[in-house]
């Protein structure tokens, strides 16, 4: 499964949907007291900003894998990924990160959407600290939040071949 992500709690709303995935989430959230246990206890990956080049090939081998395993009916919990690896602001794509796609296997693609309720605020996290996204949060009784599931895409031959331009390996034009 691949979203945007635009907010701390992105993950909790996929639950809540009944998406019970493993997520691939920045390493500080290990040590939160709530969200570490939960998180661990989801088999989560996590992601360190400070890793060495090895560490991330190996945290992307273990992420392919997994995915493999989730396609080949091994491991049953999707791996929900943010492709663009952080929260942005929820107008436009940024870059991608490596690991989202480099597996080849198919993909569930699905759009987070937050209405401005707080007219004109953004609740993403490049704007504004975790507490202030909390006080965001709870001030409201009622978030106006939106999730799309689009069609499952499966990697084909005809993709690669049309986008070849567009990547050096498969990954790159998935």
């Amino acid at each position: 499964m691949v979203t945007n992500h635009v907010h701390f709690l992105d993950w909790l709303l996929l639950v809540g949907r009944h998406y019970f995935c493993t997520f691939v989430m920045r390493s500080d959230f290990k040590k939160m007291p709530v969200m570490g246990t939960a998180t661990n206890t989801m088999q989560c990956f996590y992601v360190s900003r400070t890793a060495t080049e090895e560490e991330n090939n190996k945290l992307v081998a273990s992420l392919t894998q997994r995915m493999k395993d989730v396609e080949n009916g091994v491991y049953e919990r999707p791996v929900w990924i943010a492709a663009e690896s952080i929260c942005a602001n929820g107008s436009g794509l940024i870059p991608f990160k490596r690991g989202a796609f480099d597996s080849l296997c198919a993909v569930q693609p699905c759009v987070f959407r937050y209405d401005l309720i707080f007219r004109g605020i953004s609740q993403a996290y490049d704007v504004t600290t975790l507490e202030g996204q909390f006080m965001l949060w709870t001030s409201k009784i009622v978030s106006d939040v939106t999730i799309f599931s689009l069609p499952l895409f499966i990697p084909n031959d005809y993709l690669f071949e049309k986008y070849a331009h567009k990547g050096e390996t498969k990954a790159d034009v998935f």
